[in-house]
């Protein structure tokens, strides 16, 4: 059946659903409960979304590229004030793919992904170092999940 009508641009920006999101390109998926109108805890902490949806179960997505890594500056806490979500996360291993390079991190038990080109990833970690990543606000979508 069909998921979404759309513009590539919307589908791909405002998918409608967590198959959307992931049919038409990478995203991470962080499992947790929402608690406020667009705030999910998870283990790792707490993040702010763009949508809300009536669930408590729900998931947030948000596409690697959009990440933002920085070095070990822990900043003010995961919930960052304004329009950015930051999370302390551990670096599991590096990925060269072409002109791209893959961070895979550990926050806490949650496997993400951030993705930068290689002109811009100047400051490659070894394993086991701890990072800061953020995107913003406005780039994490929630949807409701199954228990």
């Amino acid at each position: 059946h069909i998921e979404q009508i759309g513009t590539p641009y919307q589908i791909y920006e405002q998918p409608a659903s967590p198959f959307v999101a992931s049919f038409v390109g990478r995203t991470n998926r962080i499992p947790g409960r929402r608690t406020d109108s667009n705030r999910l805890d998870f283990a790792a902490g707490a993040i702010r979304t763009a949508t809300d949806v009536a669930e408590t179960n729900v998931e947030a997505m948000v596409r690697p590229h959009r990440i933002s890594v920085s070095g070990t500056n822990k900043g003010s806490g995961p919930l960052l004030p304004g329009d950015r979500n930051s999370l302390q996360a551990k670096l599991q291993r590096v990925t060269f793919v072409g002109d791209m390079i893959q961070f895979h991190f550990d926050a806490n038990g949650v496997g993400l992904v951030a993705e930068q080109s290689s002109i811009q990833a100047h400051d490659i970690r070894e394993p086991g170092t701890e990072a800061t990543f953020s995107w913003a606000v406005s780039d994490t979508r929630m949807f409701g999940r199954a228990e």
